[in-house]
C-alpha cells in the first residue's frame, strides 16, 4: 500500500498549531508523572527532548520515534545517575548534543516531507486528470450512465440521463429507480440489480420502458479497491428505440416477401406444368405431320417435281426448328421442376464435341462459318454424354447465329486441375457486362430486336446452364461488345456412376 505523512491530510494552516499542542501537552505530562508520581524533581527534562520532538514531528514520521528514543535514553540516564540538583555540565552537554540531533533530523525531515509533498501533489493532479476525462467522456456520450446502490437510490447521474428525467444538477439526490418508474419496472430493475450485487457479474438486457422506448442496458459491479466488496452498480442504457422500429420494419417486409416467395413459387409451378402439358400436346401432331411430310419427299404420293420438293423442304426445315422449340421448352420445364433425367457413364468428351460440330456443321456452312477444333488431350470423363452434347452443341449454334460472315468459331478442350474444361469462341457482335447477367434466365434476350433479327427462344443457354449444374460444374462466358464471345464450361472429371433425377437446377438472379 502506498506510504503517506499522516499530517498531509491536513489543512497547511492547522498542522504547525496542532503539532505544537500535542508536543507541549506530552512534554507537561511527562513532567508532572515525573514530579508527582515518581516524586523526583527533574522539571528541566522537557527542555531536552521537546525540540527533538517538534524538530522531527514538524516533518516526518519517522523522525517521532527517534525524539521519543532520545528523550527515553535521557530519562532513564537521569534515573539512573539520580541527578537531581542543578543543571550540571554534563546535562548541558547532553542538551546541546539533542538540540544537533534535533536540528538534523528536522532538517533530514524537511527535505523528505517536502518530496513526500511533491509525490502527494503528482497523485492528486493525476487523479484530477482522470476524474476530468472520465467525466468528459461520460458527459460526451448518447448513453445514459447512472450509479445506484442496492436500494436501487441513485448516487449519480450524467447529464443526458438528468435530461431523460426532466430533472437537473443534484435533483436526482435522495431519489430512487421507483420514483420515475412504474411498480413492474421498479420490481424487475431491482431483482436485476440484486443479481449484479449477489453474483459479482455484469448482466446485459432489452428494457422496454413504459414511455421512453426501448434501451439495451448493462448492469456492471463497483468494486471497493481495497476490500473487493460491491458498494454499487453501474448502469449504461443505450437508446435502441430507432434499431427496433428498423427491426420491426424488417420483419414486416421479410413476412411480405415471404408470401410473395410463396405465390411466385406457386405460380413458377404453374408455369411449369403449363409447359409441360403445352409441349406435349405440340408435339402429339407433330410427329404424324413430320412423318406424312417425308413420305411426300421420298414420293410415295407420286413423283414430285423440283418446285414442289424444295418447298416440302422448307416445310420439313420449319417442322424441325418447331420440334427442336419443343423440345426446348420440355428441357427447360423438367429442369425447372427438377424432373431432369441423367445417365452418368465413362465417355470421352472429345467424341461428345466431335458429335456436336458434325450436328452444326451444315448450319455454320450455311453462313459461310468455319469451325476450327483445338482438342487436348483429356482423362476419360464421367457425365451423361447426350446432355454434354447437347450443351455444346446449343453453345456452338449461338456462336454461329450471332458471326460475321466468312468468320471462324473455335472449340478448345483441355485438363484443368481435376476438371475439364471446354471452350467456345466466336467473333461476332459480343455482349456488354450489363447484358451478361441476363444470358443465361430463360426465355431472355439481350435485346428484343435481336430476338427478331436473329431468331431463337432464349431457352439455349438456360438449359445448358441447368445441364452444367447437374454435372457439377459451372458455366460462364468472356466477351467484348464488337469483338466477340467466349463461352466456358467446367465439370470435375471423377464423379459417381449413376442415373438419377436431378435436383432444382437453375438459380435465378434477381
Amino acid at each position: 500500500m502506498e506510504y503517506r505523512h499522516p499530517y498531509l491530510g491536513l489543512e497547511p494552516g492547522k498542522k504547525k498549531p496542532l503539532i505544537l499542542v500535542l508536543a507541549i501537552l506530552f512534554g507537561l505530562v511527562l513532567d508532572a508523572y515525573s514530579s508527582f508520581i515518581l516524586g523526583k524533581d527533574i522539571v528541566y527534562t522537557h527542555f531536552f527532548y521537546i525540540p527533538i520532538v517538534l524538530g522531527g514531528i514538524w516533518y516526518y514520521r519517522d523522525a517521532v520515534y527517534v525524539a521519543l528514543l532520545l528523550g527515553l535514553v535521557h530519562i532513564i540516564t537521569t534515573l539512573i545517575a539520580r541527578d537531581f540538583g542543578i543543571v550540571t555540565l554534563e546535562a548541558m552537554q547532553r542538551t546541546a548534543i539533542f538540540i544537533i540531533v534535533a536540528y538534523i533530523v528536522g532538517f533530514v525531515s524537511e527535505k523528505q516531507a517536502k518530496s513526500l509533498v511533491l509525490e502527494e501533489k503528482k497523485r492528486r493532479d493525476a487523479i484530477r486528470k482522470s476524474e476530468e476525462k472520465y467525466q468528459s467522456l461520460v458527459e460526451s456520450t448518447d448513453d445514459s450512465i447512472y450509479l445506484v446502490d442496492r436500494d436501487c437510490r441513485y448516487l449519480f447521474m450524467n447529464k443526458k440521463h438528468l435530461s431523460r428525467l426532466g430533472l437537473s444538477g443534484d435533483q436526482f439526490q435522495g431519489r430512487a429507480y421507483g420514483d420515475f418508474h412504474s411498480e413492474d419496472e421498479a420490481k424487475d430493475f431491482a431483482e436485476k440489480i440484486n443479481h449484479v450485487f449477489v453474483t459479482g457479474s455484469s448482466i446485459q438486457y432489452e428494457h422496454e420502458g413504459s414511455r421512453e422506448g426501448y434501451f439495451l442496458r448493462t448492469l456492471s459491479p463497483v468494486k471497493d479497491p481495497e476490500t473487493g466488496e460491491i458498494t454499487a452498480v453501474t448502469v449504461v442504457s443505450k437508446d435502441i428505440t430507432g434499431r427496433k422500429h428498423a427491426e420491426e420494419e424488417i420483419r414486416k417486409l421479410n413476412k411480405k416477401l415471404e408470401l410473395r416467395v410463396i405465390d411466385l413459387e406457386e405460380i413458377t409451378r404453374m408455369k411449369t406444368q403449363f409447359l409441360s402439358m403445352t409441349s406435349h400436346e405440340l408435339k402429339t401432331p407433330l410427329t404424324p405431320v413430320n412423318a406424312q411430310l417425308q413420305m411426300l419427299r421420298e414420293g410415295y404420293m407420286g413423283k414430285l417435281n423440283a418446285k414442289q420438293e424444295k418447298s416440302i423442304d422448307v416445310i420439313l426445315r420449319n417442322v424441325e426448328r418447331f420440334g427442336n422449340l419443343i423440345n426446348d421448352i420440355t428441357d427447360i420445364s423438367r429442369i425447372e421442376a427438377g424432373r431432369i433425367r441423367v445417365s452418368f457413364k465413362r465417355m470421352n468428351l472429345n467424341d461428345v464435341v466431335n458429335e456436336a460440330i458434325k450436328m452444326q456443321e451444315p448450319f455454320a456452312q450455311e453462313k459461310g462459318i468455319k469451325i476450327s477444333m483445338r482438342l487436348g488431350e483429356l482423362p476419360i470423363v464421367i457425365g451423361d454424354a447426350e446432355r454434354l452434347r447437347q450443351v455444346i452443341s446449343n453453345l456452338l449454334e449461338n456462336a454461329i447465329k450471332f458471326s460475321k460472315g466468312s468468320s471462324d468459331v473455335e472449340v478448345e478442350t483441355k485438363r484443368d486441375g481435376e476438371n475439364v474444361l471446354v471452350r467456345v469462341t466466336d467473333h461476332g457482335i459480343g455482349i456488354s457486362r450489363e447484358d451478361e447477367e441476363k444470358l443465361f434466365r430463360p426465355f431472355s434476350q439481350i435485346d428484343t430486336s435481336m430476338g427478331r433479327a436473329y431468331g431463337g427462344s432464349g431457352l439455349g443457354l438456360a438449359i445448358a446452364k441447368g445441364l452444367i449444374q447437374v454435372h457439377g460444374g459451372k458455366i460462364w462466358v468472356e466477351s467484348e461488345p464488337g469483338k466477340g464471345s467466349s463461352f466456358y464450361f467446367s465439370i470435375p472429371i471423377e464423379q459417381t456412376i449413376e442415373e438419377k433425377e436431378a435436383p432444382l437446377l437453375i438459380r435465378r438472379s434477381h
